[in-house]
């Protein structure tokens, strides 16, 4: 993966544990975990769209091992929903055109619901109503994303703290996710950033609410799609 670099990376005087420290507090295969979830994270490509394209990816109940050139598959609730976003938001009509390549080269029928919007955009009847804009920040959100979802990976496994003050002895999930994020690609930030985009769902700390939330929303989907296709 090619170095990401996102705003708000500048430097600051708060150090992380050294990796000698985190290996002294028993945390060696975290460090591997913390390294091997951002490394299939980034394989998946869903988080890297965005933050919208990521929620509606798992809103139809796809998951992070999910291949549309491989299987595309939806259900006709799912095709309806996802056609009603795709008339208003960019990333939603993106998806929508990945599953209708996927449904042609594989010879897979498109959906009922979908036919006549189908036809338009061949045609160029009916262009896409949503901004043409790209939002900004996509690659601050998929860090962002990238680096609560494995704190609150390596705190529920390893029964560590998300984050610790400057005062705190022992290692806390930001020390990990620190050099995890700089063995994978990303641009180094500080280790205060990265404490600071860290956020505490049971204190509410951490973060602006609008990435809580919507943190919150898709790990949600995230962990329904996982489990409805599991009990399959």
């Amino acid at each position: 993966m090619s170095k990401l670099k996102a705003a708000g990376d500048e430097p600051d005087g708060w150090a992380a544990r050294t990796i000698e420290e985190i290996k002294a507090d028993g945390l060696s295969e975290a460090l591997n975990v913390a390294r091997e979830e951002i490394k299939n994270l980034s394989s998946a490509m869903i988080h890297e769209q965005g933050r919208d394209w990521t929620r509606y990816w798992y809103e139809i109940g796809l998951t992070d091992t999910s291949d549309l050139r491989d299987d595309p598959s939806l259900t006709e609730e799912q095709a309806v929903f996802l056609l009603k976003e795709a008339e208003t938001n960019d990333d939603a009509f993106d998806l929508f055109l990945e599953f209708v390549a996927s449904f042609i080269s594989k010879g897979v029928p498109i959906p009922d619901a979908w036919r006549v919007r189908v036809v338009d955009e061949l045609r160029g009847v009916r262009p896409r109503q949503g901004s043409t804009k790209r939002k900004k920040g996509r690659l601050n959100w998929v860090r962002d994303y990238m680096i609560n979802h494995v704190a609150r990976l390596l705190c529920d496994r390893y029964d560590i703290s998300l984050t610790r003050n400057k005062e705190t002895e022992g290692t806390a999930a930001s020390d990990v996710v620190f050099y995890a994020l700089r063995d994978s690609g990303f641009a180094e930030i500080g280790f205060g950033t990265v404490q600071n985009k860290i956020f505490d769902p049971e204190r509410g700390e951490g973060g602006d609410l609008k990435s809580r939330l919507n943190y919150e929303v898709i790990r949600t989907l995230a962990l329904e799609a996982r489990f409805d296709n599991a009990s399959e």
